[in-house]
C-alpha cells in the first residue's frame, strides 16, 4: 500500500488507472486527453456535414434532371412545331428563333449539371478561389468573425474602392 500512494496520477491521466503506473512526469497510457475528445467531435461534425452535403447535392442534381424533362419537353416541341412549319413551307416568324437558341443553350447547362461533369469543374474551380483567392471570403467589419481573418486577407479585400471592381470599359469605372 505504501507504494501505490506515492504514484498519483498526471494531469493527462484518465483517472482510471488502477493498472497503469502514472506518475506526475509520465503520462496515462490510457489517456483519453481533451486533443482526442476534440478530434471525436471534429470527426463527427465533418461526417454530418458531408452527410448533409451530398444530401443537398443529390436533391440539386435530382431537380436538375426534373426541369430537363419539363423544360426538355417544351423546348422539344417549340423546335418540332418550328421544324413542321419550315418543312410545310408557312411562314415562321423570325423572333421565334430565339427561344429556340436561348432554350438550347439553358438546356444544354441543365444537361450538363445533371448528367456531365460540370459539379467537377465547379469543385476544381472553387478549390482555386480557396487556395488563391482566400480575401474574397473576408466579411464586412460588423462580422462577429472578421478579426479571425489576418490582416493582409483583410488588406487585400480593401485594395480597391467598390466602384473599381467594376469591369474597366464601363463608364463609371476608376480604373480608366
Amino acid at each position: 500500500m505504501g507504494g501505490s500512494s506515492s504514484k498519483t496520477p498526471s494531469k493527462a491521466c484518465c483517472g482510471s488507472c488502477t493498472s497503469c503506473s502514472c506518475t506526475k512526469a509520465t503520462t496515462c497510457k490510457k489517456d483519453w486527453g481533451l486533443s482526442a475528445l476534440e478530434e471525436a467531435v471534429k470527426d463527427k461534425f465533418a461526417l454530418q456535414a458531408m452527410a448533409q452535403r451530398e444530401i443537398q447535392m443529390s436533391i440539386a442534381i435530382s431537380q436538375a434532371r426534373d426541369s430537363i424533362l419539363i423544360f426538355g419537353s417544351a423546348w422539344t416541341t417549340l423546335v418540332t412545331g418550328i421544324t413542321i412549319a419550315k418543312l410545310k413551307a408557312k411562314p415562321v416568324p423570325t423572333v421565334a428563333f430565339a427561344p429556340v437558341v436561348i432554350g438550347g443553350v439553358m438546356l444544354g447547362n441543365m444537361i450538363d449539371f445533371a448528367y456531365g461533369t460540370k459539379m467537377q469543374r465547379v469543385v476544381k474551380e472553387a478549390e482555386w478561389i480557396m487556395a488563391n483567392e482566400k480575401y474574397r471570403f473576408v466579411p464586412p467589419k460588423q462580422a462577429p468573425f472578421h478579426k479571425h481573418y489576418n490582416q493582409e486577407l483583410q488588406n487585400q479585400a480593401n485594395e480597391f474602392p467598390v466602384s473599381a471592381l467594376f469591369p474597366p470599359g464601363v463608364p463609371w469605372s476608376r480604373w480608366q
